[in-house]
Formats: C-alpha cells, structure tokens, sequence
C-alpha cells in the first residue's frame, strides 16, 4: 500500500505544471511526499490569486510568484 501510494504521489508530482518561466520561483520540482496531503493536490482550488488551473496547490502555492502575498489556503490542514 504505501509503495502505491509513493508511486501515484511522484505521478502527480511529475504531471503537474510549472508556473509559467518568469513567474517561477523554483529551481526543481516541488518535493513529492508533502505533509497533509499536499502532494495529492493536482489543482490549485482555493489559492487566492489568479495562477493557472493546470498548476497543483503545491506548485501555485510553493512556486508561483503571483502567491507570494498569500498563504495555504484556509483549513487546508483540515481537510481529508
């Protein structure tokens, strides 16, 4: 079970999309295996600024610049 479950995790991680090149604060990939279920999270639903939809939160929110100004979204730790 975690073996799939580290297996579908660096999938999405591997799919998901950059920020475009002068919005992306990152020099590698957002690290696979993020606490709360971060990793899993292929959209950026709930980021407050305006990034691409093909971004997952963590990418939106780790790398692009347009997210600076803001944080997680709310009750992100409670959610399943």
């Amino acid at each position: 079970m975690h073996r799939a479950l580290l297996l579908a995790t660096y999938a999405v991680a591997a799919s998901a999309a950059r920020p475009p090149a002068a919005l992306d604060e990152c020099s590698g990939p957002v690290q696979p295996q993020l606490l709360y279920g971060i990793s899993r999270r292929v959209t950026p639903r709930g980021v407050p600024a305006p990034v691409d939809v093909n971004e997952s939160l963590a990418e939106a929110v780790c790398c692009d610049k347009r997210t600076l100004a803001f944080a997680e979204p709310q009750f992100l730790y409670k959610q399943p």
